[in-house]
C-alpha cells in the first residue's frame, strides 16, 4: 500500500509492505521507519487503532492506522495522514 501526498510542495510517500508490515514515511528522499517488522510488539497488538506523530519540515505529521476486529491480518486496513491537523491522504488497503 502506498499513500502519496505533499508537505510544503515536497513529495511525501507513506509505504506499508504487504507481507512484513513495515511502515515507512519518505519525505524528499529521507526515510523514517514508523513500524518495524523486527519489533515483536507490532505483531501482537490488541488495539484496533494505532497512531504516530512525526515532526517533518517544521510540520506535525499524524499517521493513524485502523484495523478491523475480525481477522485483521487478512483484511484491509485504513490509513489516514494529517499534516498540521488537516487530512491530506486516506486509503484502505493492504
Amino acid at each position: 500500500m502506498q499513500l502519496t501526498f505533499s508537505i510544503d510542495g515536497k513529495p511525501a510517500v507513506l509505504n506499508r509492505h504487504w507481507f512484513s508490515g513495515r511502515l515507512a514515511l519518505d519525505i524528499g528522499g529521507k526515510t523514517t521507519t514508523i513500524q518495524s517488522p523486527w519489533n515483536p510488539l507490532n505483531w501482537f497488538s490488541t488495539q484496533l487503532t494505532q497512531a504516530w506523530t512525526i515532526e517533518a519540515l517544521d510540520h506535525r505529521v499524524f499517521i493513524e492506522k485502523t484495523r478491523p476486529f475480525f481477522l485483521p491480518a487478512l483484511r484491509p486496513q485504513t490509513y489516514r495522514v494529517k499534516v498540521d491537523g488537516e487530512l491530506v491522504a486516506e486509503q484502505t488497503g493492504y
